[in-house]
């Protein structure tokens, strides 16, 4: 399951893709969301859901803005 620290890692601009926008415009609002929680874990367990959805959307239209892990 995907995490807020995934959805903060992401990076669009090595996206190429047009019709991404809207995408961007969720992740950046729930980011806004979470930074703004007083509560972060709690904010974590409750958006869980919509956090993993919204990265499987970047996994399938804008596989490009996942940051690779080299250290592994």
């Amino acid at each position: 399951m995907a995490t807020i620290k995934d959805l903060i890692a992401l990076d669009f601009s090595k996206s190429e893709a047009d019709n991404i926008n809207t995408l961007k415009t969720a992740i950046d609002k729930i980011i806004e969301d979470y930074n703004q929680e007083d509560d972060k874990e709690f904010f974590e367990k409750e958006a869980g859901k919509n956090i993993d959805a919204l990265y499987t959307m970047v996994e399938e239209y804008a596989p490009e803005a996942i940051v690779k892990d080299d250290k592994k």
